[in-house]
């Protein structure tokens, strides 16, 4: 069988192609749907059209593989909006398939099943607009999702510190941490990318990669001392990131922190394999 997901995220689009159960290729498109999303909660036209056309044409690409199915769900962009009904009927209405848009818990099971899979463990997603964590603990699932995210950081962060955001943000998260962390993610694939300054992406290094809190720590230092153009230029960084990697980075600092992490694992599987995998068992 063979399946294609479209995640439709506050940041980006994402594609995957997976056939007999294994994803043999992810594309990604940087379109900020949940730029200048605020306090008023609403998409603007310029960031529904060009999100739109990028679902289109991750379709249009996906109908050349020939799946048995073509899957699409939106995460905290559309969720928290009060105008993510008019972008999903934008992209019913040219491809005549529907959006589903996922709620936060789903979201942090979805990251889960897609990358610790059956075992225990906790999770954290860094999203444009949300953050969810996640803990899976012998048989008992604790499932978080926070309205803040890498982009929606970033616009706080005109107005105030990141540390007084955040604490009143994650004032409710209080687990007893006793398994492993891993973290999914662009911001946690783009820590590793410049933390080990690859001149070209490498899936090798960072899926599975132990990012330590030194290193986060290392590496916020560095962005906070950088101006925009030079952030842009950073060994590692994916283009069209470079003004949302350092609230992206504070997020981490900060959960990593809370959470008494002194490492965590990277994976490069994450809530696309998840969602289609909570798909087939929905559909059994």
């Amino acid at each position: 069988m063979k399946y294609c997901v479209i995640d439709v995220g506050s940041n980006s689009v994402r594609l995957m192609l997976n056939e007999n159960g294994k994803t043999i290729y992810k594309k990604v498109e940087i379109t900020r749907l949940a730029e200048n999303l605020g306090e008023g909660r609403y998409l603007s036209k310029t960031a529904i059209e060009r999100t739109a056309k990028a679902v289109c044409e991750f379709v249009d690409q996906s109908k050349k593989e020939n799946p048995d199915k073509i899957y699409i769900f939106a995460t905290a962009a559309v969720r928290l909006s009060c105008n993510g009904g008019e972008f999903t009927k934008l992209v019913k209405e040219r491809t005549g398939l529907e959006i589903d848009v996922v709620s936060g818990e789903i979201e942090a099971m979805l990251g889960v099943m897609g990358a610790i899979l059956n075992g225990n463990g906790g999770l954290i997603d860094i999203g444009g607009a949300s953050t969810e964590v996640a803990i899976v603990e012998d048989n008992r699932s604790n499932f978080y999702s926070f309205p803040i995210g890498a982009g929606t950081l970033t616009d706080k962060l005109k107005n105030g510190s990141s540390g007084n955001i955040l604490e009143n943000v994650f004032r409710s998260l209080n687990v007893n941490r006793n398994v492993d962390f891993y973290a999914i993610g662009g911001t946690v694939t783009s820590a590793v990318a410049m933390t080990c300054e690859l001149e070209t992406y490498d899936s090798n290094v960072v899926n599975g990669y132990r990012l330590s809190a030194f290193e986060v720590n290392k590496l916020c230092g560095k962005l906070k001392g950088l101006s925009l153009d030079k952030i842009a230029n950073l060994k590692g960084l994916q283009k069209g990131r470079e003004d949302v990697i350092l609230a992206g980075v504070l997020i981490l600092q900060y959960l990593m922190k809370k959470l008494k992490l002194e490492y965590l694992t990277v994976s490069e599987s994450d809530n696309l394999e998840g969602y289609l995998q909570y798909i087939k068992e929905k559909n059994e």
